[in-house]
């Protein structure tokens, strides 16, 4: 099944949710997530890094 909704989150509990509502879910690792269950996710991802000073 292709999802409509892609859905970006940085906990486990959101990352549930998100599969359960039938979205690509997308976990954004970062340090504090870093060791997190994100087996219902679709794409796990690096922590983005942002150019605005």
């Amino acid at each position: 099944m292709l999802s409509e909704m892609i859905v970006l989150e940085d906990s486990e509990a959101d990352c549930e949710a998100a599969d359960r509502a039938g979205a690509f879910g997308v976990i954004i690792l970062a340090q504090h997530n870093a060791h997190g269950n994100f087996a219902a996710a679709k794409l796990i991802a690096g922590a983005a890094r942002s150019n605005v000073g």
